[in-house]
Parts: structure tokens; C-alpha cells; sequence
């Protein structure tokens, strides 16, 4: 018959107390392994930090300047958008007052009559003279190429963008046909040719510069042109 072992209470206890031991005894060398851990941690930062200080002090000793300046890129890069900005504005510029030259130059040659007749107060003076087409543009250019001229051109260029609320090329065009059509302003002269008069001044006297200014005829054209420029401000007519 087998032998049945019961385990008694004071046999338990004495298991468990094993146990209890065992277990304490793993937990203080688990301890005791993570305290050395973090020791030679702490023993390699220490290290580093000391070795680094000396490092310093050795490069200090061996090139005794000073620690670089370190550029302030702020400022540059403010001044690089300015210069960036300033050029892109001078390029919208030149593009405008390109397309306002070219619209000139179709006016006078599209609608404007082959020939005017150019006047100018000189010293007290009214010099007139017959220009064609060509020399009537140069003229009106030279005009609008003057720096007030021109800073009052890109002035109202800019307003008007403004106004349409940044449609540049609209604002433009509606600049440049109002600047044209009041720069290549001229008169038309209605007049009755002198009947059995001489002294009616023709193209052929403009060309051969044979004109008598003291005739009826020249006289009636100095007439028209100061009228044109005292009550219009025009010079072409």
C-alpha cells in the first residue's frame, strides 16, 4: 500500500520563507547590477565633460582668437528682396513705358495726317516748320521720355492698379491710350485760300525753304498757330 506524505503546516511555512529568500536575494542583485549600470553611466558622462573642457582650452592655447561672429543673415536677406523688388519694379517700368512708346509710334503713323506743321514760341519768337510723320514721333517721344514726364506716367500707372485692384495689364492699357491720345493732341486749321492775292504758302515753299514770311499767307498761318497754342497749349497743328 503507498505511502501518502502530507505536507504540514510548519512544512509550508518553511517553503515559503525558502522562496520568500530566494526571491529577495534576486531582487538585490537585480538592484545591485542596475546601481553599477548607472555608475559607470554617470563615470562616462563625467569623462566626456572633462575631456571636452580640455579639448577646449587646448584649442584655445594653440589659436588664441577670438570665437567667430556669426553673420546676421536678416539684414542680407531684407537687402537681397529690396534689390530683388527694386529690379522687378524697374523691369515693370521699362516694360510700360515700351508699350507706351510703341503705342505712340502707331498713333502717329495709323491716324495721325502725313504732315503738321510744328510751332514754338523762341525768344518771343513763333518758329514754325513742316514735319513729317517721322520727325512728329520723335518729337512727342522726346516728350514723353522727360524723367517728370515719365515719373508721372508710372504715377498714374500705379494708381490705376490700384484701383483695379492689381489687374496691372487693364490698368496699363486704359494709361497708355489716355497718355497717347492727350500727348499727340493737334489742330486742324479751316481757312479760305487768298484769291488774287500772292503769298499763299505751299508744300513746295516748305521744301525749298523759299517762304516769305512778310505774305498774307505766312501771316495767316502764324495767326493760326499762336491761336492753337495760347487758348489749346497745342504745338502740332
Amino acid at each position: 500500500m503507498p505511502m501518502i506524505h502530507a505536507t504540514t503546516s510548519v512544512e509550508l511555512e518553511q517553503e515559503n520563507r525558502a522562496r520568500s529568500t530566494h526571491a529577495s536575494v534576486i531582487a538585490r542583485n537585480g538592484a545591485t547590477e542596475l546601481l553599477g549600470a548607472l555608475e559607470k553611466f554617470v563615470s562616462a558622462m563625467i569623462h566626456t565633460y572633462h575631456r571636452q573642457i580640455y579639448l577646449n582650452n587646448t584649442l584655445r592655447e594653440d589659436n588664441p582668437t577670438t570665437p567667430p561672429k556669426f553673420e546676421d543673415k536678416s539684414s542680407t536677406l531684407v537687402r537681397a528682396a529690396n534689390q530683388h523688388e527694386d529690379t522687378t519694379d524697374e523691369n515693370e517700368n521699362q516694360k510700360s513705358m515700351h508699350k507706351l512708346l510703341g503705342s505712340l509710334r502707331q498713333h502717329v503713323f495709323n491716324n495721325m495726317p502725313i504732315r503738321l506743321l510744328r510751332f514754338n514760341a523762341i525768344a518771343g519768337e513763333l518758329k514754325i516748320e513742316l514735319v513729317e510723320r517721322g520727325s512728329i514721333y520723335d518729337y512727342l517721344a522726346s516728350i514723353l521720355q522727360q524723367k517728370s514726364t515719365l515719373d508721372e506716367f508710372l504715377s498714374d500707372i500705379e494708381q490705376e492698379v490700384w484701383w483695379y485692384e492689381g489687374d496691372r495689364k487693364f490698368a496699363e492699357e486704359k494709361v497708355v491710350n489716355r497718355w497717347v491720345s492727350k500727348t499727340a493732341r493737334y489742330a486742324i486749321l479751316s481757312h479760305t485760300w487768298l484769291r488774287d492775292a500772292p503769298g499763299e504758302v505751299t508744300y513746295a515753299n516748305w521744301t525749298k525753304a523759299s517762304i516769305d514770311i512778310s505774305k498774307p499767307g505766312y501771316q495767316k498761318l502764324v495767326n493760326f498757330c499762336k491761336t492753337a497754342t495760347q487758348y489749346h497749349g497745342l504745338t502740332l497743328g
